[in-house]
C-alpha cells in the first residue's frame, strides 16, 4: 500500500528533527541526565514537528534500551509508538475530545502503571481546543502526575492556554522552517525518490509554505504523478495555480516605464489564467519584495531581469510600493468591482514619479523660491509642444540648516530654523507659537495662550540670541495672543508657496480647520 511522503520520511529520532536545533539539544541534555519533566508544552506553527517530537520523546523514554537520547526504533516498543498504537502512549485530539469527560477519563487512567515501558505518556494535540471546564480538570494532574506519567501539549496558539497550564509546563517555541533548510530536504527526498527536481521549483516551494516542512513534502508528493518524475518550475506554478513570474518581470516593467496600456493589460494577461485578483495582488507584493532583496544586496542569486529592475528602482519607492499594494489589498475586499479597483490602484501605482524627496526639499529651499515648478523631476515637466524639458538637480552643492542664512527670510522659515536650534523641552513649546510678520527687526509672534507667552518670556534672551545667529542681525520678539483664528488660516493659505502648491496641482484645501 502506498504511504505518502510526509509519513514515510517522518522523523524517527532525535537528529532527523529539522530546524529546530535548540529544543533538541534541551530534550536530549534532560532525558540523558534524567530530568524529566511532568509536562512540556510545544507551541509553534503547524506542520513544522511538534507531534513528530512528542513522539520521538515518548521513544526515548520507553525504548528498551532508555530512557535514551537515542532510540532504537526496532524495540517493540518503539515500534508500536511510531505506529500509532502503543498502549502506553496516548494521543488525544484537543479539537475532537474537548470536554471534561474526556479529561477525567484521563485523571482516572493515570495512577495504573504502564503497560510494557518506563512511563506513560500523554500527547494531546491542539489542546488549546479544551474547554475551561477541562483545563481546570487537568491542572492538578498536570502539576503533580504519579512519576510514570508525562505530558506532552502541543499547540498552534498558545496565547489561549490558561495561565495556570502554561505555568505548570516547560514550554518549547518552535520556529518555522527556514526555506533553505526546506529546500535541501526535499531535494534529499526527491533523490531518494528518484525524481528529478530544479533548484527554482524547490525554491519556489519553500516560498509557499510559509514554513511548514510537511506542506513542503505534501506539494512535492502530489507534483510527481503531474510531472513523471521530472519537476520544473513552471510545473509547480501550473499544478498550483499559479502565475509565472515572467508575467510579473512584465507587469512591473509597464509600471517602471509608466505605460498605462501595458499595466491594464499585464493585468489582464494574468487574470485570464485562473488567477484571483487577490492572488495577482500577493504574487506582484512577493515579487516587489523580491526586488527589495536584490536591491538590499539580501539575495544575490536572482536572474538578471530582477537585477535591472533593482537598478531602475529606488528603494524608498519599492517600500512606498510594497505599502500601497498592502493597502490595496486591504480595500479591494470591499470594492464592487476588484477589476476596476486593481486596475486604478496599480496605474496610479505606474504615474507615481520616484520623487527624490530630499533633493528637492532641500534644493527648495536653497534657492528660496516660491515656485514649486522649479523643481519638480524631468519626468513631470512637459513643454507647451509637449516635449520633455531636460532638468537636471545640481548635486555639487550640500546644505545644512544649521549654516543657512537667509537673505529675504520669511517669519516661518526663520522660527523653523530656530526650533531646530533650541533643546527639544523648548522646542516643543517653541513650536506650538506662530510667527506672524518681520517688519524693522520685530518678529510678530501669536501665543495660543498665557503659557506659552511665559515660557517664551523666560527664554527671551536665548531664543532672541539664536535668531540673531540665524539672520546675522538682531531680531526682537514681540507677542499678540489669539484674537482672530480666521485671519491666521487665512495668512496662511496666502502663502506664496501654498498658493504655487494650489496652482499647480489644481489642488484646494480638503480641511482648512487644520490650519
Amino acid at each position: 500500500m502506498y504511504q505518502i511522503l510526509s509519513l514515510k520520511y517522518r522523523p524517527k529520532a532525535f537528529d532527523e528533527i529539522v530546524g529546530q536545533p535548540h529544543i533538541v539539544q534541551t530534550l536530549k541534555n534532560e532525558i540523558k541526565k534524567s530530568r524529566i519533566a511532568n509536562a512540556y508544552l510545544f507551541a509553534g506553527p503547524r506542520g513544522i514537528g511538534k507531534t513528530t517530537m512528542a513522539r520521538i520523546v515518548a521513544k526515548a523514554l520507553n525504548c528498551v534500551n532508555g530512557p535514551t537520547c537515542d532510540p532504537c526504533n526496532s524495540c517493540a516498543s518503539c515500534q508500536e509508538i511510531q505506529a500509532g498504537n502503543a498502549m502506553d502512549v496516548l494521543e488525544l485530539d484537543g479539537a475532537s475530545n474537548r470536554g471534561i469527560d474526556e479529561v477525567r477519563q484521563i485523571r482516572d487512567r493515570v495512577k495504573y502503571a504502564p503497560v510494557h515501558g518506563k512511563y506513560k505518556v500523554y500527547i494531546i494535540d491542539e489542546v488549546h481546543m479544551l474547554t475551561k471546564e477541562a483545563f481546570n480538570a487537568l491542572l492538578k494532574t498536570i502539576e503533580e502526575p504519579p512519576k510514570h506519567v508525562v505530558f506532552i501539549l502541543a499547540t498552534t496558539e498558545p496565547y489561549k492556554l490558561p495561565l495556570t497550564i502554561l505555568s505548570r509546563c516547560q514550554r518549547f517555541n518552535f520556529k518555522k522552517i527556514s526555506p533553505h533548510s526546506i529546500v535541501e530536504k526535499v531535494k534529499t527526498i526527491a533523490q531518494l525518490e528518484s525524481v528529478e527536481i530544479d533548484g527554482a521549483a524547490c525554491s519556489l516551494i519553500a516560498q509557499l509554505v510559509d514554513g511548514s516542512l510537511r506542506d513542503a513534502i505534501s506539494v512535492f508528493d502530489q507534483l510527481i504523478p503531474y510531472t513523471d518524475g521530472k519537476i520544473k518550475i513552471e510545473d509547480v506554478q501550473t499544478l498550483l495555480g499559479l502565475p509565472s513570474q515572467d508575467v510579473f518581470l512584465e507587469l512591473t516593467d509597464a509600471i517602471i516605464k509608466r505605460d498605462p496600456a501595458a499595466v491594464i493589460k499585464g493585468i489582464q494577461n494574468i487574470i485570464t489564467q485562473g488567477v484571483s485578483y487577490s492572488e495577482l495582488v500577493s504574487g506582484l507584493i512577493n515579487h516587489l519584495q523580491s526586488i527589495f532583496f536584490v536591491k538590499t544586496g539580501v539575495v544575490s542569486d536572482k536572474d538578471e531581469r530582477y537585477k535591472s529592475q533593482a537598478e531602475l528602482l529606488e528603494t524608498s519607492h519599492l517600500i512606498r510600493m510594497i505599502n500601497f499594494m498592502f493597502d490595496t489589498e486591504r480595500n479591494m475586499r470591499n470594492a464592487l468591482s476588484k477589476e476596476i479597483y486593481l486596475e486604478q490602484a496599480l496605474v496610479r501605482v505606474a504615474m507615481c514619479t520616484q520623487l527624490p524627496i530630499e533633493k528637492l526639499l532641500t534644493q527648495f529651499v536653497e534657492e528660496g523660491s516660491t515656485d514649486i515648478r522649479d523643481f519638480i523631476p524631468t519626468q513631470m515637466r512637459k513643454t507647451s509642444s509637449g516635449v520633455k524639458e531636460v532638468m537636471e538637480i545640481p548635486t555639487d552643492k550640500t546644505f545644512e540648516p544649521e549654516d543657512y542664512h537667509p537673505l529675504s527670510e520669511t517669519p516661518h522659515q526663520l522660527w523653523g530654523l530656530l526650533c531646530r536650534k533650541l533643546k527639544p523641552s523648548l522646542e516643543s513649546i517653541v513650536a506650538q507659537v506662530t510667527p506672524l510678520e518681520l517688519e524693522d527687526g520685530k518678529l510678530l509672534v501669536q501665543c495660543k495662550n498665557e503659557f506659552f507667552q511665559t515660557v517664551i518670556s523666560e527664554n527671551l534672551t536665548l531664543i532672541e540670541e539664536e535668531i540673531e545667529k540665524i539672520a546675522n542681525r538682531p531680531i526682537k520678539i514681540a507677542f499678540e495672543m489669539i484674537k482672530d483664528t480666521k485671519s491666521k488660516k487665512k495668512s496662511l493659505i496666502e502663502e506664496p508657496i501654498v498658493q504655487s502648491t494650489i496652482k499647480i496641482f489644481n489642488a484646494e484645501i480638503s480641511n482648512a480647520e487644520r490650519f
